[in-house]
């Protein structure tokens, strides 16, 4: 018979304090790829440290079409990037302070 095995993450930073707990998002794409990277910024007050963990970071393949130019695939990247900020929120019982969304692209 098989079990079902779970491992839960560790998103928590080995601080006294923590004052501030951000969710922070990249965004970037290329010609042929798109990639999101979403991690936690913790910041410990007793210390005057911070403190990062990843917790997710996905490429896709950029979709085929002739006419897609770079910002074009930057906001798609980034439209990506808001749908896995909205599900890694939904599933996660952590609860952010503040959430940034960062792109490299101007047009986005």
């Amino acid at each position: 018979s098989s079990k079902t095995i779970e491992i839960p993450r560790f998103y928590n930073y080995e601080g006294n304090e923590i004052a501030i707990r951000q969710l922070w998002a990249f965004a970037d794409a290329g010609k042929d790829m798109l990639c999101a990277v979403l991690y936690i910024r913790f910041l410990d007050i007793n210390r005057n440290q911070v403190g990062y963990r990843l917790i997710y970071a996905k490429i896709f393949l950029a979709p085929y079409k002739q006419c897609r130019t770079i910002p074009e695939l930057e906001l798609d990247a980034a439209l990506k990037n808001c749908k896995m900020v909205k599900t890694v929120k939904e599933m996660h019982k952590l609860k952010f302070d503040e959430t940034f969304l960062v792109t490299d692209n101007a047009a986005v």
